[in-house]
């Protein structure tokens, strides 16, 4: 990969400044910079999808709504609710391409027999048949990206992919915090381990003496100046 320069306080954490709780550097400073190269690939690749997707989708809700079918075929039934948490959407306008779905007889709700309050959306034999024709349709317009590419590479780049996909699943919490602190929790494992809660304290009443309470306890001796100013500095 072409090397990028980094800024010095971001070269300072990729050649080993930043260290985890054992003393140990965080991040190897060469995946630091690769990862910096696969993150720009990356992002150009999502920009050109989403010029594409506002093109297809613009004065229309049809190409959002195909999404939602497509997803629901090759994922399985489920909540409508669940469906806008895994497409990171807006419940009402999930629930709004879904009524649309249900009444062109593509989807159709089944009562969850976890929950006779709630409905699960299956996809009927038509959604299928629209499903599958999309994903044809799909396969077919992109096809001249990866044409001139071996069957060897076609391969691995959909092996990378689905690596790289598991990667952000799995890494999620600790991505978050690194780029946005405010906007994820610090993850297990990451830095130094927070000591554990003391116990609650057990003890008399109080206002009671130590002492009476428990006889065994030897009186404690008086304190001196030193010994006052020693608590104090604690």
């Amino acid at each position: 990969m072409t090397a990028v320069d980094l800024p010095t306080d971001a070269a300072g954490a990729a050649g080993g400044g930043r260290t985890a709780g054992d003393g140990a550097p965080d991040h190897d400073a060469a995946a630091v910079q690769d990862s910096i190269e696969i993150a720009e690939r990356m992002i150009a690749v999502l920009r050109a999808h989403g010029r594409l997707k506002a093109r297809l989708s613009t004065g229309t809700e049809d190409f959002n709504a195909t999404v939602l079918l497509v997803k629901l075929y090759k994922e399985g039934p489920r909540r409508a609710s669940e469906l806008a948490a895994d497409l990171c959407a807006d419940p009402s306008t999930v629930s709004r391409q879904v009524s649309g779905l249900v009444k062109a007889g593509l989807l159709e709700r089944r009562a969850d027999p976890d929950d006779g309050r709630a409905s699960i959306l299956w996809v009927t034999k038509a959604g299928r048949a629209q499903a599958l024709e999309h994903t044809r349709r799909r396969g077919a317009a992109l096809t001249p990206v990866v044409q001139g590419w071996s069957p060897d590479d076609r391969a691995t780049f959909v092996r990378l992919l689905d690596l790289y996909a598991d990667g952000l699943e799995q890494h999620r919490d600790r991505i978050l915090h690194e780029v946005a602190p405010s906007r994820g929790p610090e993850p297990a494992g990451h830095g130094t381990t927070a000591a554990p809660a003391a116990p609650p304290a057990v003890g008399p009443p109080a206002g009671a003496d130590p002492a009476a309470a428990d006889p065994t306890r030897p009186t404690p001796a008086p304190t001196t100046t030193d010994d006052a100013a020693t608590e104090r500095a604690h």
